[in-house]
């Protein structure tokens, strides 16, 4: 088990400075080191490159969308067994069907609360 001055690394994908940065500093209080990329692109390839522990995933961004970069992680060796936490404002069942057929791991619904989008991680990290 990971000592809580370094729980792992996470790997945030979001074109919402105003929600990310927030975020990323929560998560590096409670131990993580978080990295940061604004669109699908990026995301891909740093995703690729650093092998984050978690990966939490906005849908609607430029280039290429969260529900096509889940996809894309899935079917890559390298990154198929990094749980993917899709964070979206998007909340239609329609939405909520695509990410988890892109084998998203988890879902939550923008605006979140802190203490359950943090329960999804601690879950998705076991």
């Amino acid at each position: 088990m990971k000592s809580p001055a370094s729980r792992g690394s996470v790997l945030i994908v979001d074109d919402e400075q105003d929600i990310v940065r927030p975020l990323a500093f929560r998560l590096e209080m409670e131990g993580f080191r978080v990295a940061l990329e604004q669109d699908g692109q990026l995301g891909y390839a740093r995703a690729v490159a650093e092998v984050p522990d978690i990966i939490l995933l906005d849908v609607m961004m430029p280039g290429i969308d969260g529900v096509t970069l889940c996809r894309m992680l899935k079917e890559e060796e390298s990154t198929r067994r990094i749980p993917i936490n899709m964070v979206t404002a998007l909340s239609r069942m329609g939405d909520v069907e695509a990410a988890f057929s892109a084998h998203a791991d988890d879902y939550v619904s923008k605006p979140y609360e802190w203490a359950q989008l943090h329960q999804k991680i601690r879950k998705l990290l076991g």
